[in-house]
């Protein structure tokens, strides 16, 4: 059985790597975007099992790809400094948690547990 499979959308390198990191540790495979259309080519051809979305990219906010994620009922979470109490579009809504950054990257690995549960695998 292949595990499971994360899309980390982040395009500062160490705080992805952090995630990638954490993530991989409870058993996931890992793949990081650092832009909207680097994660929306790689969605061409791969289906995460879950998505950890930062909104602000160097290429601009990433609804495009949170719109295809709801398209594909794809559970995600949103990890940036934009609060959920902003407006936003209603694509982030769909999003099934939210961390504010700067966090502790165990609060992302938290919020990824509620986003896939049942499915995440059992911490080490």
């Amino acid at each position: 059985m292949n595990p499971p499979l994360a899309l980390i959308v982040e395009d500062q390198a160490l705080v992805a790597i952090d995630i990638e990191d954490e993530v991989s540790q409870v058993g996931f495979s890992v793949f990081i975007a650092s832009t909207g259309q680097e994660a929306a080519r790689w969605l061409e051809s791969h289906e995460p099992d879950v998505a950890i979305v930062d909104i602000i990219l160097p290429d601009g906010d990433c609804v495009i790809l949170a719109r295809e994620l709801v398209r594909r009922g794809a559970p995600f979470a949103i990890h940036s400094v934009r609060t959920e109490d902003e407006d936003v579009d209603e694509a982030f809504r769909a999003a099934r948690a939210w961390i504010a950054k700067p966090s502790d990257i165990g609060d992302v690995v938290t919020a990824a547990r509620k986003v896939l549960p049942g499915r995440f695998p059992a911490a080490a």
